[in-house]
């Protein structure tokens, strides 16, 4: 079960949605590669910590992601979890820092914020049987901890101009800026730099197509703006860590791979 619903009025700069999931399985176990989307995410686990594979890191229930330029992989240990899809802004005005401290990035809410306060958000979401009166209590944590900011205009230019796969000398001529200013002002808000925005961009919009649909790798490829098939792949490999095909066999949801030794072989 999943349930997701558009932020509180006053957190809509910072948060995109809020989301709780419960998994068909919660017996199911195993690894699987966590693919980048651009975005930073809130977590609180009701059962399990988060336990990442290959640094064998176990963080707490609630944990901060950053932005992550390639995919990264978890012990899949199924829990009841809510949380949050961050916007760029967010980071300064949840937690007073900027978004390139938190690239490839993964911290305990306890690092950020006091750990009494964080443990008894969790104890309070977990004692609440009803979802919708979960993310209330979650939400109102945030709007009690948030610091509004003012986020520059040309942040959401950059953004919906990039987004569009336009080039980068493009942008900045557009801007009206230097090259240096314009780079260093979108990586101190995104958290990288405008090309590989633009690549995990991109990548995302193919696997949410492939995800959803039959259509073919060659197809996906050009309306994606990659120059042809085995450029999508070479993108693939780096960043999702899979091949398309591996992905297309094997993908439990649009950012969700599950680590199979067979097919890690063939990667």
């Amino acid at each position: 079960m999943t349930l997701k619903r558009p932020a509180h009025p006053l957190l809509q700069p910072y948060v995109v949605q809020f989301w709780y999931h419960v998994p068909r399985n919660l017996a199911a176990a195993g690894v699987e590669y966590i693919l980048p989307d651009g975005t930073m995410h809130i977590t609180l686990r009701e059962h399990q910590p988060l336990e990442l594979y290959e640094s064998s890191l176990t963080l707490g229930r609630a944990n901060l992601s950053g932005i992550h330029t390639r995919y990264y992989a978890k012990i899949n240990r199924p829990s009841a979890c809510l949380g949050c899809q961050l916007r760029p802004a967010s980071t300064r005005a949840l937690f007073g820092i900027p978004a390139d401290q938190l690239v490839n990035c993964h911290l305990s809410l306890a690092e950020l914020w006091p750990r009494s306060e964080v443990d008894g958000i969790v104890d309070r979401v977990i004692a609440t049987p009803n979802p919708n009166q979960k993310l209330d209590i979650f939400e109102s944590f945030l709007l009690d901890r948030l610091r509004p900011i003012e986020i520059p205009e040309l942040l959401a230019f950059s953004l919906g101009f990039l987004a569009q796969g336009q080039p980068i000398q493009a942008w900045i001529a557009k801007s009206g800026y230097s090259h240096r200013y314009m780079k260093e002002l979108f990586r101190q808000w995104m958290g990288v730099t405008p090309k590989m925005w633009q690549r995990i961009h991109r990548l995302n919009r193919v696997t949410n197509k492939a995800w959803s649909s039959n259509r073919a790798w060659s197809d996906l490829a050009l309306d994606a703006g990659f120059s042809d098939q085995a450029h999508l792949t070479r993108e693939f490999r780096e960043i999702a860590g899979v091949s398309p095909s591996t992905f297309r066999k094997y993908a439990s949801a649009a950012r969700h791979v599950p680590f199979l030794h067979e097919a890690n072989r063939k990667i």
